[in-house]
């Protein structure tokens, strides 16, 4: 099971289910989310039982959904059997049809944002193909060239920082300055 999930209603405001190590960057970042929880690596089946039984069985309870339908996607065999054990009266039904749909579903800054990745992929790749090219003719000597098409093509997002030129693309060392140069750092993209 993924560690994030999330309940969705038709009528209400949806509900964080994530890591730990998640769950401040999503308070922090994610105005629209009313409740949060941490919940363990879905991956023993004690934390999964425990996480049935001491975070998801009261959410639905405080919900009246503690009996029913309920639509469950990428869920494991110890999920299914603490499910069933503390929430007898939900029926489970596929939902992953539903929620591959709904990831379909973009906003203009996603789209962006996935524009942008492509984007820095292509140069990444199309840069690596150049220069392995250029490699094998024996044109021209390469140091890591789809690393600094990266690097490059993030800078706008990123400080700097000063690196020896020895690790600079030749295509960069006009740039350098007593065997050191600032370049782009990337820091998140």
């Amino acid at each position: 099971m993924a560690l994030n999930g999330a309940l969705l209603l038709p009528d209400g405001d949806p509900v964080l289910l994530c890591s730990g190590g998640e769950i401040d960057k999503a308070r922090a970042g994610m105005p629209w989310i009313a409740e949060a929880h941490a919940i363990p690596i879905m991956e023993q089946a004690e934390l999964v039982d425990g996480f049935v039984k001491d975070i998801l069985l009261p959410v639905l309870r405080d919900r009246g959904l503690d009996s029913g339908r309920l639509g469950l996607d990428a869920v494991s065999i110890s999920f299914i059997d603490a499910f069933r054990r503390h929430l007898p009266d939900v029926e489970m039904i596929d939902g992953d049809q539903v929620m591959q749909r709904a990831r379909l579903i973009k906003n203009d800054v996603e789209i962006a944002i996935i524009h942008e990745s492509c984007a820095i992929g292509d140069a990444v790749t199309q840069r690596a193909l150049d220069e392995t090219c250029l490699h094998r003719t024996g044109l021209q000597p390469t140091s890591s060239p789809a690393t600094w098409t990266c690097v490059s093509s993030t800078s706008e997002q990123c400080g700097t920082v000063t690196l020896p030129t020895s690790v600079a693309p030749p295509s960069l060392a006009s740039r350098q300055s007593h065997n050191r140069r600032s370049t782009p750092l990337c820091t998140k993209v």
